[in-house]
């Protein structure tokens, strides 16, 4: 098991990510004038009405990356829903930035709300990690300085919860 990535199967159940999918299904994308091209069409800002999800999301998802890790955070940065359809992909980056403009984005977290895709894979090199999680698994690692993608999604949508952790120093 590499220690440098948590990864936590039904940290999510069939029903909770079921509940996040359906609100996701009902709301708009997040497009403003300043979002990136890249991701218009792709962020959608649900409110996890549901309480218990969003603990989970939140105080709990905290605690179980704090301990893996041995870490405190200061923050959790921009929880939100990302829809990546057909044909998108990631390439190679660090969530600082490319020009170090988000020096706050120490670690990430993903929960993956759903596994009937095709591709899509987590891609983090210097883990030696190609990973495809089934539905309901976190997944967090320093995302900061780590160079991670994702792969071409090539068969039906791939839905994710995620969100970027600031270090408490």
């Amino acid at each position: 098991m590499n220690k440098n990535i948590l990864i936590i199967e039904n940290f999510l159940n069939n029903q909770e990510c079921d509940i996040l999918l359906q609100e996701m299904s009902e709301c708009e994308f997040a497009n403003k004038k300043n979002t990136p091209t890249f991701w218009r069409n792709s962020i959608k800002r649900i409110s996890f009405n549901d309480k218990h999800i969003h603990t989970k999301l939140t105080t709990n998802m905290q605690n179980v990356i704090e301990k893996h890790f041995s870490i405190k955070f200061k923050n959790q940065l921009n929880l939100h829903s990302v829809v990546w359809p057909v044909g998108k992909s990631m390439p190679y980056h660090k969530d600082y930035g490319a020009e170090n403009e988000y020096m706050d984005r120490n670690y990430n977290s993903l929960v993956y709300l759903n596994d009937d895709y095709l591709g899509g894979e987590l891609l983090v090199p210097s883990l030696n990690i190609k990973l495809k999680p089934k539905k309901g698994t976190l997944v967090a690692f320093q995302g900061g300085n780590t160079p991670h993608g994702v792969g071409e999604i090539l068969q039906n949508n791939r839905y994710t919860v995620i969100c970027w952790w600031e270090l408490l120093i």
